[in-house]
């Protein structure tokens, strides 16, 4: 049975740390060639969909609405057609 020497282990240890840093060093290149081909009024996460149009105000109201959540007790279906929660087919 082959036993690892300490000169084995240290240089594994320094290129697997060498590895790790190659990588970091990838990753925030990579963000920041994102970053540069991507202007800032584009991409990203509030850029559309779901809650990227939204407002200051909007988001505020949607966190007020929020934090009172355990406060509705019931719903009314106000809509037009059948209930869709009581909707059998």
């Amino acid at each position: 049975m082959n036993r690892i020497t300490r000169r084995t282990a240290a240089g594994a240890l320094l290129a697997g740390g060498g590895l790790l840093g190659l990588g970091l060093i990838g990753g925030y290149l990579l963000r920041d060639v994102m970053r540069t081909l991507m202007p800032a009024n584009q991409g990203g996460m509030m850029s559309g969909g779901m809650m990227g149009s939204a407002t200051s105000s909007d988001m505020s109201l949607y966190q007020d609405l929020f934090n009172r959540h355990n406060e509705i007790t019931s719903i009314r279906w106000v809509g037009r057609g059948p209930c869709p929660a009581h909707h059998q087919e």
